[in-house]
């Protein structure tokens, strides 16, 4: 495996997820802004709460280059970012770009994709080589051939496990 493999774990839409807690899903101290949502449902902070019943998108107004962003009270290490991907009727992402804040520009990681056509709530897990940075962000999206929007349940981001020596 080389740093930039993506996992792909597929988790059956029936299922209940266990969603990181607080304490390891650094996300949830963090802002999440978006170029754009509609104006009464799916807003940015809906991918950042938590819950799978709700949900970022870009519905009705999508553009490539929009952007998913989250603000971390503080630069931390990240080991892993999960992208929760919500495939419906209107929502289909296929491919985004995973960039991050350095020096005041937006550093792109790598392009992933999912590859589970029509599963919903995909978890799109990349491992973050050692970067320490506060804002990360998705964008350059790409969607599935008959759908019209991206949709994010959730933008969660996980610091490095710490294997002690002291076992």
């Amino acid at each position: 495996h080389s740093m930039m493999d993506t996992e792909i774990m597929l988790i059956p839409e029936s299922d209940g997820i266990d969603l990181a807690s607080a304490s390891s899903n650094k996300a949830l101290g963090g802002t999440v802004t978006a170029s754009w949502s509609p104006s009464s449902f799916d807003h940015a902070d809906d991918a950042n709460d938590g819950n799978l019943n709700t949900n970022w998108s870009n519905y009705t107004n999508f553009n490539s280059d929009d952007w998913l962003q989250l603000e971390l009270p503080e630069a931390i290490r990240v080991g892993k970012i999960s992208i929760i991907n919500k495939v419906g009727p209107n929502a289909g992402m296929h491919s985004f770009d995973l960039q991050y804040m350095h020096n005041d520009e937006w550093v792109t990681l790598n392009t992933y994709s999912s590859t589970r056509q029509g599963r919903n709530r995909e978890v799109i897990e990349i491992d973050v080589p050692n970067i320490t940075a506060s804002k990360w962000r998705i964008t350059n999206f790409e969607l599935y051939p008959g759908h019209n929007c991206v949709g994010i349940y959730e933008f969660q981001v996980n610091a490095p496990i710490i294997k002690s020596n002291y076992n």
